[in-house]
């Protein structure tokens, strides 16, 4: 499975628990999670201290 066919999966799971009765929102939640997952790609976590 690729990453974009998880995020996919991911976004079409989430829509159906959370907005079952919306399936028109589907394509905006699928784009909304394509971009969290670009910008998280982009913007690694940056480890500010040590515990």
């Amino acid at each position: 499975m690729t990453r974009e066919e998880f995020i996919e999966k991911v976004a079409k799971k989430y829509c159906q628990d959370n907005i079952p009765n919306m399936p028109q929102m589907h394509l905006t939640i699928s784009t909304a999670f394509e971009a969290g997952a670009k910008w998280a790609d982009e913007n690694p976590p940056v480890k500010r201290y040590s515990v």
